[in-house]
C-alpha cells in the first residue's frame, strides 16, 4: 500500500479543524444525514498548547457523499491556550478558565443570530490536545477545574455539549464532547481532515499520510494493509470504504517544544 506523504504546521488555517468529527459523530448516533433534513451543525473548539480556535461547521448530504463546510466568524481564536490557566493568568484562575473562550462563543452567537439559526441545533465540542495533556498528567485535579469550567461557561451561553464520546477528564470514567482528545484521534483527524479536504473519500482513491507538527506534540498517521498489527491501528468506515489508519502521537515534538529544547541547550554551558 503505497501512502503519499503531506507535511502540516497546525497553525495553517484548513488543519486541526477537526472537521470529520461531525463524521465521528453521525456514525456513532447512527443518524445518516438525507437532503430532506437539510443541514446539521456542529462547532468545535480545538484547544491546542497555544491558543484556542472555534470552528461552526454545516453538514448537507449530497449525491454521493456528506458535503461539510466551515463558517467564518468575528472572533475565531483566542490566547493563551487552557493549559496556560494551570497557574492563575491575569485575572483568570483555574476556576474561571473557561471565561477565556467566552469571546470565542459570542461569536458564534452572533453568527447564529444572524443566520437565523437556533443554538438549540449546534452541539459545542471543546477538545484539548498536548497542552492539556501534560497539566492532567502532573496536575489532574488542576485539569478537572479548567474542563469544569468551560463547561459551565458553554451551558451559561446556552450550548450543549456534543455526546460523542471523544474528550477524556482525569478520574471520570465516561468521556463526553469537552475534555483532553487522545493523541491517536488528534492523528486521525489530521488525516481524515486532509483526505476529505483532497477528495481521497470521495473519489475513493488511494489516502495521503501525514506528518502534523503542532504547538508541544506531533502526529503521524497512515493507511496500513490489513496485515499489519498494532495497538495504534483505528478502522474507520467512510463513503462505504473501511479504511484502517496507524495513528501515532508523539508528546514534546512539537514547533514550540523543539524551540524551547534547542533555546535550554544553548544556554547551557
Amino acid at each position: 500500500m503505497k501512502n503519499k506523504i503531506i507535511f502540516l504546521h497546525s497553525d495553517l488555517t484548513w488543519v486541526r479543524h477537526f472537521l470529520l468529527i461531525v463524521l465521528l459523530t453521525l456514525s456513532l448516533s447512527g443518524f445518516s444525514v438525507s437532503a430532506s433534513q437539510g443541514l446539521r451543525y456542529t462547532a468545535v473548539i480545538d484547544a491546542g498548547s497555544s491558543g484556542s480556535r472555534i470552528h461552526l461547521y454545516s453538514v448537507r448530504a449530497e449525491q454521493d457523499f456528506i458535503k461539510i463546510e466551515s463558517a467564518s466568524l468575528s472572533r475565531p481564536n483566542v490566547r493563551p491556550g487552557l493549559s496556560h490557566f494551570i497557574q492563575d493568568y491575569g485575572r483568570l484562575s483555574k476556576n474561571d478558565a473557561g471565561e477565556s473562550l467566552r469571546p470565542m462563543l459570542d461569536s458564534l452567537s452572533d453568527y447564529l443570530e444572524k443566520n437565523n439559526i437556533s443554538k438549540s441545533q449546534v452541539p459545542v465540542y471543546v477538545l484539548a490536545t498536548s497542552g492539556m495533556r501534560r497539566v492532567a498528567l502532573t496536575h489532574p485535579l488542576v485539569s478537572i477545574a479548567i474542563f469544569d469550567s468551560v463547561q459551565r461557561v458553554v451551558q451559561e451561553l446556552g450550548y450543549s455539549v456534543g455526546d460523542a464520546p471523544l474528550g477524556e477528564i482525569p478520574q471520570r470514567s465516561n468521556r463526553t464532547g469537552i475534555g483532553i482528545l487522545p493523541g491517536e484521534f488528534e492523528a486521525l483527524f489530521a488525516w481524515e481532515d486532509v483526505n476529505y479536504l483532497t477528495h481521497a473519500f470521495h473519489l475513493q482513491k488511494v489516502t495521503n499520510g501525514i506528518v502534523e507538527v503542532g504547538g508541544s506534540s506531533a502526529q503521524v498517521a497512515y493507511a496500513v494493509p490489513n496485515a499489519f498489527s498494532s495497538p495504534a491501528v483505528i478502522t474507520r468506515k467512510i463513503n462505504g470504504v473501511t479504511y484502517r489508519v496507524l495513528g501515532l502521537n508523539y508528546e514534546s515534538a512539537g514547533l514550540d517544544a523543539i524551540v524551547k529544547t534547542v533555546h535550554s541547550s544553548e544556554l547551557t554551558p
